[in-house]
């Protein structure tokens, strides 16, 4: 009774995850308040109108959908290795069938994307300066290479629990070729740090010893 209790629940809590993964793209449902003050906010004058919509706009630009990994977390459970239909969530209706087929879409396109900003990381300010501010947040997250790490990494699991063929393998492989460079470009730059840094080690070791005994 307890396993089955059990079962349940997780089936529900799938299921809930997926039906709020599909509305990513939905905008908010306005209640009957803030329908009242959004009345009352039109009398302060035609630029805040204005300002408003803009703003509105610039939301509406930067929604994207749930990444890979989310995706991935509805429809296996990592914790007990297990796929969310063995908790009895129907495969072949909704809203399984639409988080699979995002998560189908998503996985190259997270791929493509990770290697697009990685790249993009390594650029000069010249070559960057003319990006949306969105683009250059998301550029900020692919600097140090985890992002695309820890993608490439997924999708090994991706292709153990979903099988291969889920990314085209001219861009998976470009992904690792884009890791890879990256990967070289740190250590020749480590390569080159250390000789600078050499001589200040003794110092540096002295000091954590006093700390250490302080």
């Amino acid at each position: 009774a307890e396993t089955e209790r059990v079962r349940q629940d997780k089936k529900r809590l799938f299921l809930a995850q997926m039906a709020e993964g599909l509305k990513w793209d939905q905008d908010p449902v306005k209640s009957d308040k803030s329908d009242d003050e959004s009345d009352q906010k039109n009398d302060a004058g035609s630029k805040k109108e204005g300002d408003s919509a803009e703003k509105k706009e610039e939301e509406k630009k930067v929604k994207r959908p749930p990444s890979a990994k989310d995706l991935y977390d509805m429809l296996f459970d990592s914790v007990e290795e297990r796929h969310v239909v063995e908790y009895g969530v129907d495969a072949t209706s909704e809203p399984y069938l639409g988080v699979r087929k995002l998560f189908e879409e998503r996985v190259p396109a997270d791929l493509e994307e990770a290697v697009k900003f990685t790249v993009m990381s390594r650029s000069s300010l010249q070559e960057v300066h003319e990006l949306s501010r969105e683009e250059l947040k998301r550029i900020a997250e692919f600097c140090d290479g985890t992002k695309l790490s820890d993608l490439l990494e997924l999708y090994k699991n991706i292709t153990k629990h979903f099988g291969k063929g889920m990314a085209p393998k001219s861009i998976v492989e470009k992904a690792e070729a884009c890791y890879k460079q990256l990967g070289d470009e740190q250590r020749k730059g480590l390569q080159i740090l250390y000789p600078m840094v050499r001589p200040l080690l003794p110092m540096y070791a002295t000091s954590v010893a006093l700390m250490v005994f302080d």
